[in-house]
């Protein structure tokens, strides 16, 4: 708990109090035996505390001299860089002329080994046969006239290509890589300086044709032709993106802590007390964890993908919803496998009750959590959504299972199977029974509240377990579908009513951009439009060019 409180306020008490607790739990562990059995754990969580350490040190600032120390290194990891650009090319190209039996119709995947490295950035080549060109691989940006000498780099209002041509007698070939794309070219390419700005940790690199200071050349020849100044990242940036990389370097140690913690605990069967404060420890710490940071890592942590505000941190996205499932699911094994604890019968038939009668509508409520992506949901959120309410509903059915052991008498005979029966029926009658708005009939949860009861009054069988886990993927399927198809007949209602009405905002952004025409300098051709348009707040705001 106190490395989920650190994560989330990077404050040094709490890491002090992380190491207090870590070195407790060594010293309590170590005394406790068998050593061998906790040295993993004890190792990760030793492992945890020194990666925090390193982070608050690493978050902690830069002073001038490091700042300066650390920009001049960059100039000069940028200029190595720059000075491998010409020669690699060169021998693309001789690797490319050299090439057998190239021709008309030559696939581009016999080309490809020949090209340059990808990992800095798009590549291109193109093989000539007497001049003119017979086979290519990857995207020539700009046309081959503009590349006639043996070497150097092209330009237009977009791109700068550099490239180093070869010839053999009547056989050429052209190697070539995308340098620089200016907005909104970037959008389409991988340029090689945006490339190397990322690897370099800066936040983007200046591509000028006249020299300045503090800025790496890139030469042909011996000419410097392209002056390289990198941009420093913003201070307050550079602290996010060094906090983001600490958190996902600390939170995944923390998880592999958890998950040893829990088996450890598991395997020493210390009974239901340990076992229930040992997740009822885990669960705050997920519910202090800052998992929603996370989402620029790993999806099924945005929130903008999943929400429900009725439980709080523990349902506010589809990953923190699938962990409280699974601490429910081995809450209620917890309680089933001690078997020296049951229920009052005046206490359990209403819990099974409850869970049978409220659990459709309680796993309704959290699907309507899921929210659609406007490009569509990916699969891997739509098995994330399905996970989720899969284990909350396994969750639920074991609930009311245990709570009805404890007042069971005998019980229906094929009830488990009855209920997975129906189950499927009620499943795949749903894409008939959706009605036009993207809701099902009133009466519809009935026959998954049938379902429900059939296996939670079943008699006593082995295979009831896995009954309960047919039912509840069941209807955690249908869920995410009704969910998905009601947000889709929302999203497309929106859109229609929203033609009839004039975009307010839109049409002032127009307006600024046509008084941005009229105060500047007219753009005489299309790609001086283009480039006004890009840099205005009327692109910014997600409208097409």
């Amino acid at each position: 708990m106190g490395g989920a409180l650190f994560l989330r306020t990077w404050s040094l008490p709490y890491l002090v109090a992380t190491t207090i607790a870590t070195l407790a739990a060594t010293l309590l562990a170590w005394r406790a035996g068998p050593r061998k059995v906790w040295l993993p754990f004890l190792g990760l969580l030793l492992g945890m505390t020194v990666v925090s350490w390193d982070a608050q040190r690493a978050l902690q600032g830069q002073g001038p001299a490091e700042a300066d120390s650390a920009a001049a290194e960059t100039v000069q990891s940028l200029a190595e860089a720059a000075e491998r650009v010409m020669p690699e090319l060169r021998r693309s190209a001789e690797r490319l002329v050299s090439l057998p039996g190239v021709g008309l119709g030559t696939p581009a995947a016999v080309l490809e080994p020949a090209l340059a490295s990808a990992a800095l950035g798009e590549v291109a080549g193109v093989v000539l046969e007497r001049g003119v060109p017979v086979a290519w691989s990857g995207l020539v940006r700009l046309p081959l006239a503009d590349m006639a000498d043996s070497i150097g780099i092209a330009h237009n209002e977009f791109y700068s290509v550099a490239y180093v041509r070869v010839a053999q007698g009547e056989h050429g070939a052209i190697a070539m890589r995308t340098l620089h794309a200016a907005a909104p070219a970037d959008r389409l390419s991988r340029a090689w300086v945006d490339v190397v700005a990322r690897r370099t940790a800066i936040d983007r690199v200046d591509v000028l044709r006249t020299p300045v200071d503090g800025a790496a050349l890139l030469r042909v020849g011996a000419a410097p032709v392209l002056w390289l100044r990198p941009i420093a990242t913003e201070p307050a940036v550079a602290r996010l993106r060094q906090e983001e990389r600490h958190r996902v370097v600390v939170l995944g140690l923390m998880a592999l802590v958890i998950l040893l913690g829990l088996g450890l605990v598991w395997r020493a069967a210390l009974g239901l007390a340990p076992r229930l404060t040992t997740l009822g420890v885990v669960a705050v710490t997920v519910g202090l964890a800052p998992l929603s940071t996370l989402s620029n890592v790993a999806a099924v942590f945005n929130p903008g993908y999943y929400f429900s505000p009725s439980g709080g941190p523990w349902t506010a996205s589809v990953g923190a919803l699938a962990l409280t499932g699974a601490l429910a699911c081995l809450a209620v094994f917890a309680f089933v496998r001690d078997r020296r604890w049951r229920p009052a019968p005046w206490m359990a038939m209403p819990v099974a009750v409850a869970c049978v009668a409220g659990g459709p509508y309680l796993l309704r409520y959290l699907a309507g959590g899921v929210t659609l992506p406007p490009r569509g949901a990916p699969s891997l959120l739509w098995v994330a959504w399905e996970i989720a309410l899969f284990l909350t509903a396994a969750a639920t059915l074991l609930l009311a299972l245990w709570a009805a052991g404890a007042t069971r008498r005998g019980g229906l005979r094929h009830g488990a199977a009855w209920g997975s029966a129906l189950a499927a029926v009620a499943a795949m009658l749903a894409p008939a029974l959706l009605d036009p708005p993207g809701r099902f009939p009133v009466w519809y949860p009935a026959l998954w509240i049938a379902a429900m009861a059939a296996l939670v009054f079943t008699h006593r069988m082995r295979a009831v377990f896995l009954h309960a886990a047919f039912i509840a993927a069941c209807g955690a399927s249908t869920l995410v579908w009704g969910s998905i198809t009601r947000k889709r007949v929302d999203l497309a209602e929106r859109d229609v009513a929203g033609l009839a009405v004039a975009d307010g905002e839109s049409r002032s952004l127009l307006f600024r951009l046509l008084e941005d025409v009229r105060q500047g300098p007219a753009p005489r051709t299309t790609s001086d439009l283009l480039r006004l348009y890009v840099g205005t707040e009327l692109a910014a705001s997600g409208n097409a060019s």
